[in-house]
């Protein structure tokens, strides 16, 4: 989860708007040779989808003092305890 969103839903949105952003750039520039600019946007895909996974794959992180629920196995109450 990151930012309340799957990760799978993020991973659609980062290569959407890349592919996007490779059409209309070749697109209104000519001029920039298409396999430089896939090779550009590619890598900096790359890079936010590990930046994103990076960032959602943390651990929770439970301070002195935190109140945490402990989930017990089915038919026992689940309990809350301060770390």
């Amino acid at each position: 989860m990151f930012l309340g969103r799957p990760l799978n839903l993020w991973a659609g949105l980062l290569s959407a708007v890349s592919s996007t952003a490779l059409v209309l750039i070749v697109t209104v520039r000519p001029d920039i040779d298409p396999v430089q600019a896939a090779t550009v946007i590619g890598s900096v895909t790359a890079l936010l989808g590990v930046i994103i996974a990076f960032l959602a794959g943390q651990p929770p992180v439970v301070n002195q003092g935190d109140k945490v629920e402990v989930v017990t196995p089915k038919g026992e109450a689940n309990k809350t305890i301060t770390a």
